[in-house]
This record gives C-alpha cells, sequence and structure tokens, in this order.
C-alpha cells in the first residue's frame, strides 16, 4: 500500500508549480523601502528653537528645591535604622 502511495505521488519535479512566496515578499519589501527617483526636499526647519541654558538651569533649580527632601527623608531612615539597631 505504501508503494502504491508513493508511485502515485511520485513525479517529475516542476518548480513553476510551486511559488517563492517568501523571496517575493522579500523583494516587495525592499522595492517598498527604495528610494524614488523624485527629488527630495529639505527637512522643515523647527519651528521652535529650543534654549538649552535656561532648560539646564531650570533643571539645576528644581534639583536644588526637591534636594532638602531628600536630605530629610534619608535622616529620617538613618535614625530609624539606628533605633532599630
Amino acid at each position: 500500500m505504501a508503494r502504491l502511495l508513493i508511485d502515485t505521488l511520485s513525479g517529475p519535479f516542476e518548480p513553476e508549480r510551486y511559488p517563492d512566496e517568501h523571496r517575493q515578499r522579500v523583494l516587495n519589501a525592499i522595492e517598498a523601502k527604495t528610494p524614488t527617483t523624485e527629488a527630495v526636499s529639505a527637512p522643515p526647519s523647527p519651528t521652535r528653537v529650543l534654549d538649552l541654558m535656561a532648560a539646564l538651569e531650570a533643571s539645576v533649580k528644581a534639583a536644588r528645591l526637591l534636594a532638602p527632601t531628600k536630605l530629610a527623608k534619608r535622616r529620617r531612615r538613618a535614625a530609624i535604622k539606628r533605633r532599630l539597631a
């Protein structure tokens, strides 16, 4: 029965009956990503210019405002640890 099945299903290999779908998908993806021949315009200039120094100063000021509270929390934790020890 196995030989009959093999003989029935065997035949000459016809590669055109089995398209390479993976290769076609890869080629389509490459084609979609290739740049067109149209002229590419320059990127738009930013409309909002950031003042880097002002941003840095604001960051430092915020850190200084938070520093005393962090220090107080550390001191409280240290005191609690000393009491428990």
